[in-house]
């Protein structure tokens, strides 16, 4: 599950009551966001922190106490997006009270996993202009490891389709301008000679990357995992699909019908309504 972004970090944070016991007393609400009691609690905490006589110290104290650890990788994201649009004031008495060892000093995003994208690291600055019709070697990529998991598969079949094609075009037409060298002796290509070899050594340490990634993270290694893998355009990655639902709450006994956007779910006729309707005078 932590690379599958849901839609319950905004289930759960929907504001029907401020106290827990009313959601279930007074609502079906709890039957929608299932066993997801212990982040009603943070989402409830969180709530009375705008309430508060000084809002600033009460959020600071929010996310001193906050374990990310423990969440989901899609609430910790929540968790952590939620910090990072917080006031400024908020985030510097955060990490100057918690220190440069917590989630809140480190700086989080998918570019982490370019270190282990093998897969992008195979361009034009890598690849062997011998291998013409790349059939030897993969097919270099027209983009970066940060958009990796931003692209749809179509997406990638083209791009793959483009770069071959531009790729050999250019190969056939420029390799006979290369030089009688055959070992990279310059870096960037500049004696028209790819560094094969870097990717070659990248290939061989991306593991101790991964796993030197892990020990830097800790128990956050988890959300670098969530930011890299997650992609907005995988049906398997990207679940923030729910069915229609109908909330019900007690108001002073009485049944309200409501949407998730708390708007009344159906319209209610009253006498009034239909007895002004119906005795319009036409305008003779």
């Amino acid at each position: 599950m932590n690379n599958i972004k849901t839609i319950d970090p905004e289930m759960v944070s929907a504001q029907l009551f401020f106290k827990k016991d009313f959601y279930s007393s007074a609502s079906n609400y709890l039957d929608f966001i299932g066993s997801k009691a212990k982040e009603l609690d943070i989402f409830l905490e969180w709530n009375k922190t705008d309430y508060a006589n000084d809002p600033i110290t009460a959020k600071t104290e929010f996310f001193k106490k906050l374990d990310i650890s423990n969440l989901d990788a899609d609430f910790a994201a929540h968790w952590l997006k939620q910090y990072n649009t917080s006031l400024s004031e908020v985030k510097d008495k955060v990490k100057f009270e918690m220190g440069n060892g917590s989630i809140y000093s480190r700086g989080q995003s998918d570019c982490i996993g370019s270190l282990a994208r093998m897969s992008n690291y195979t361009n034009n600055s890598t690849q062997l202009l011998s291998d013409r019709d790349m059939e030897n070697l993969p097919v270099p990529s027209f983009y970066g490891a940060g958009l990796e998991n931003q692209l749809s598969n179509n997406a990638k079949i083209v791009n793959s389709s483009f770069s071959k094609a531009a790729n050999s075009l250019f190969r056939y037409a420029g390799f006979n301008l290369q030089e009688k060298v055959s070992e990279n002796t310059l870096s960037h290509g500049q004696n028209l000679i790819p560094d094969y070899g870097h990717y070659q050594r990248m290939m061989k340490i991306v593991n101790d990357l991964t796993q030197k990634l892990r020990q830097e993270f800790k128990d956050f290694f988890k959300l670098t995992e969530f930011y890299s893998n997650y992609n907005p355009n995988s049906r398997s990655t990207n679940v923030q699909v729910i069915p229609p639902t109908i909330i019900t709450t007690l108001v002073e006994g009485q049944v309200q019908y409501q949407t998730k956007l708390r708007a009344r779910a159906a319209d209610i006729l009253t006498s009034y309504t239909n007895k002004a309707a119906l005795d319009t005078i036409p305008i003779s």
